[in-house]
């Protein structure tokens, strides 16, 4: 893992060649190999790329008005009995302080969060076919912010694969 300043340059170029806008980046899920054994977990090249975030699930989130980026996680709720296991979590808790994300959600959250943003813009970029489930969310809430969106100002209208 690199310094915390890296991946901040590499979302802050990332913007200033898509503009305004929001990218969402889904992360892969863990795959299970039998009943009780996954497949070992690779973190989705651009989520490692530009936040460094291992764990699976994850969904990072990155917003441009043209002055101000703002970096989201959205991950999975901590699990003491499943860290037994596999060893200690980040969570939201982590996200912040180990990720310097400027806001940090579990997935559950992840409708509810991503709507008032979506709002905001435009653009959304977002690299989708990754994970289904999380495509499932993520068309979902770009449904409701195109239909929640006020008659005159920005809301969500073009869809663009950023990779």
């Amino acid at each position: 893992m690199f310094p915390q300043e890296v991946y901040h340059k590499r979302r802050e170029q990332l913007m200033q060649i898509l503009g305004k806008g929001v990218v969402i980046l889904p992360g892969y899920a863990e795959r299970k190999l039998s009943n009780d054994t996954n497949y070992k977990f690779r973190q989705q090249t651009e989520i490692i790329y530009y936040s460094g975030f291992p764990e699976p699930d994850t969904i990072v989130v990155i917003e441009s008005d043209g002055e101000k980026i703002l970096y989201y996680l959205f991950v999975k709720k901590r699990d003491p009995a499943k860290e037994i296991y596999d060893g200690k979590g980040y969570g939201t808790e982590g996200s912040v302080e180990v990720f310097n994300a400027d806001f940090a959600y579990t997935l559950d959250e992840l409708e509810d969060q991503l709507i008032p943003i979506l709002k905001k813009y435009e653009k959304i970029f977002f690299q989708h076919g990754e994970n289904p489930d999380i495509d499932k969310i993520v068309f979902k809430s770009i449904a409701k912010a195109v239909n929640s969106k006020d008659r005159v100002g920005k809301g969500p209208v073009n869809l663009i694969n950023p990779i």
